[in-house]
C-alpha cells in the first residue's frame, strides 16, 4: 500500500465512523464558533461559565499578577529590555510572563472548578441517577484545624525555600531592588513573594482537598453495594450491568477526575518553567515534578479504580465477567492525552541529563 492508498484508506475509515466520532467529539462543526460550547469537555466548565464568572475571575487573576506587576516595574523603570547580559527586565522574563498571563490563571481556574465540582459531587450523581433521590451523605469528621495548620506549615516552609532560591539567582530580576548577591526587595518585590504565596497557598489547599476523593469512592460504592442487596436479583442486573447507563451516571465523577489532572497538568508545566530560571535547588524540582506527575497519573486517579472494581465485583455476582472502562469516551481521550503529557515530562525530568550525557559520552 503506498502513501496515497494509505491516506485515503485513513479517509474513508473516519468517514465511515463519522456518526462515532460525532458523539465523541461533538462532530467538526462544534469546533467552530459560535457553537464551540456545545462540545463535551465544555459541560465541565458549565457551573463556572454562567454569568461570565470564568472570564470575571480570569480578569481579576490577570488583573493583580501581571498587570499590576507589570505597571509596578515600568514605574522603576525595569519594565523594557535593556539588553544587558545579567539583567531581566519584566519584558524579558518570558517565564513569569508566560505564568502570570496565562499559567496561573487557568490552574487558579481549575482548581476553583475541582472545589466547585467536589462540593456538589453527590447532587450531581442524584441528578445524573447514579445515587439515589433518598441518598443521604455520610459526613467525615472535620478536622479544619490540623487542616488549615497543615496547609500554612507545607506554604510557609516551602515560601522560604522559594524566598531562597530567589536570592541565588545569577540575574538581576525586575523585582529585586539591588542585584544578587546581595538581594534586596522594595514594595514590588514584596508584592511579587506575596502573590506566590497566595498562590502557594491555593495549590496547598486545593491539593489537600483531592484527598476528599477517596472519602467519596467509599461512599458511593457503599451506596450501590447496599442498593444490590436491597433489590431482586433482576433489577439489579438491569440496573448495574447496563455499561452505557453506567458511564452516562457515573460521569460526574469521571468529570471531577478529569478536571484533577488537567489541574495537575498545569501545575506540573508551572513546574517545568520554573527549570528555565535554573534552580540551584535541583533536587527539589525534579522532586516537585515526580511527586506531582505521580499523583496526577496514578495517585487521583485511585477513587475511580475503586469504584470500578467494586462494580466489576457486583457485575461478577449477577454472571456478568467483565471489566469495563466506565468513563465516557471523550473522558477516556482527554485523559490519555493529559497522561502521555504528564509521562512525558516525568520521563524528561528524570531521564533528560542521563540522556544527554550517554549522548555526549557516544559522540565525543
Amino acid at each position: 500500500m503506498n502513501s496515497k492508498q494509505f491516506v485515503s484508506s485513513v479517509i474513508c475509515y473516519f468517514f465511515e465512523k463519522y456518526t462515532i466520532l460525532k458523539k465523541v467529539f461533538g462532530g467538526l462543526s462544534n469546533f467552530l464558533y459560535p457553537n464551540f460550547e456545545r462540545l463535551p469537555i465544555f459541560k465541565i466548565f458549565k457551573s463556572s461559565l454562567k454569568n461570565h464568572s470564568t472570564l470575571g475571575i480570569f480578569l481579576f487573576l490577570f488583573l493583580f499578577l501581571f498587570v499590576i506587576q507589570g505597571y509596578w516595574s515600568f514605574l522603576n523603570d525595569r519594565f523594557f529590555p535593556d539588553n544587558l547580559s545579567n539583567t531581566k527586565n519584566f519584558l524579558e522574563d518570558w517565564v513569569d510572563l508566560l505564568n502570570y498571563s496565562i499559567i496561573c490563571e487557568a490552574y487558579v481556574i481549575l482548581g476553583i472548578i475541582f472545589l466547585t465540582q467536589k462540593y456538589s459531587i453527590y447532587d450531581s450523581l442524584k441528578e445524573s441517577g447514579f445515587l439515589s433521590k433518598t441518598f443521604e451523605t455520610i459526613p467525615y469528621k472535620s478536622h479544619g484545624f490540623v487542616g488549615i495548620s497543615l496547609v500554612l506549615f507545607v506554604a510557609t516552609f516551602s515560601s522560604i525555600g522559594y524566598t531562597f532560591e530567589v536570592n541565588t539567582y545569577s540575574d538581576f530580576y525586575w523585582f529585586m531592588s539591588t542585584p544578587p548577591p546581595n538581594v534586596t526587595f522594595g514594595p514590588n518585590g514584596y508584592y511579587y513573594l506575596f502573590m506566590n504565596q497566595l498562590l502557594l497557598l491555593f495549590i496547598i489547599f486545593v491539593g489537600l482537598n483531592h484527598l476528599g476523593l477517596f472519602h467519596i469512592s467509599s461512599v458511593i460504592v457503599k451506596e450501590i453495594e447496599g442498593d444490590v442487596n436491597k433489590i431482586s436479583e433482576s433489577e439489579a442486573r438491569e440496573k448495574w450491568t447496563n455499561e452505557n447507563l453506567l458511564k452516562s451516571r457515573m460521569q460526574p465523577f469521571s468529570q471531577l477526575i478529569l478536571v484533577s489532572k488537567a489541574f495537575v497538568l498545569v501545575i506540573t508545566i508551572n513546574l517545568l518553567l520554573w527549570k528555565y530560571n535554573q534552580p540551584d535547588i535541583k533536587q527539589m524540582y525534579e522532586l516537585s515534578v515526580l511527586v506531582t506527575a505521580i499523583f496526577g497519573i496514578w495517585i487521583f486517579a485511585l477513587p475511580r479504580y475503586y469504584i470500578q472494581y467494586r462494580i466489576f465485583k457486583v457485575w461478577s455476582k449477577l454472571g456478568k465477567h467483565e471489566y469495563k472502562d466506565l468513563r465516557m469516551p471523550w473522558i477516556i481521550g482527554f485523559s490519555a492525552v493529559i497522561d502521555v503529557i504528564l509521562l512525558t515530562i516525568l520521563i524528561k525530568t528524570l531521564l533528560g541529563d542521563a540522556v544527554a550525557n550517554l549522548f555526549n559520552q557516544l559522540f565525543s
